[in-house]
């Protein structure tokens, strides 16, 4: 995975305006893993959205606490080809619903995800199934990338040991 790592972090470096979605109904890995490195990206500069295929977009509640500005833009104003995408947590394409044809658009996809089941999908496939999480995955990925790490991205990760990860979590 060292190899996909650079090449990640490369592509990321230069990257001007950056894509990244996670799956339906997220839960604090998958929106946490997003939001953090979306925040660190801002911080180098790029324009950066981040997207779930839930319609209409609603964030789950235990989101609230998490700095999330307006980072967080319902379907219909996702890129329909991006041309750097991430994607995080998304186990198996289908998780990413109607986001799936900007994946299938994007110039570049990097695919990061932390499940053994995971079809290893994207240019660049960031898999690694002994890691403990996606923000585990996204905190290497960033240390690779070097550059300083705002102080609220922690927020983003501590969601992932403070909040169940459950579907129990959406109605």
């Amino acid at each position: 995975m060292s190899d996909e790592l650079g090449r990640a972090a490369a592509v990321l470096r230069d990257a001007r305006e950056v894509a990244i979605a996670c799956h339906v109904n997220p839960d604090a890995d998958a929106l946490g893993s997003s939001l953090g490195l979306a925040h660190h990206l801002t911080a180098r500069g790029a324009t950066v959205i981040v997207g779930f295929p839930n319609e209409p977009l609603e964030m789950p509640g235990w989101s609230a606490a998490l700095p999330v500005d307006d980072l967080v833009v319902p379907v219909e104003a996702f890129p329909s080809s991006p041309a750097v995408m991430v994607t995080c947590d998304c186990a198996a394409f289908d998780r990413l619903g109607s986001l799936g044809a900007s994946a299938d658009a994007a110039g570049e996809l990097i695919w990061i995800d932390h499940h053994r089941s995971n079809d290893g999908l994207g240019t660049i496939p960031l898999i690694d199934p002994a890691a403990s999480s996606t923000c585990e995955m996204v905190f290497r990925l960033i240390g690779e990338m070097g550059g300083e790490m705002p102080d609220h991205i922690p927020a983003h990760w501590m969601t992932y040991f403070i909040v169940p990860s459950t579907d129990a979590m959406w109605p």
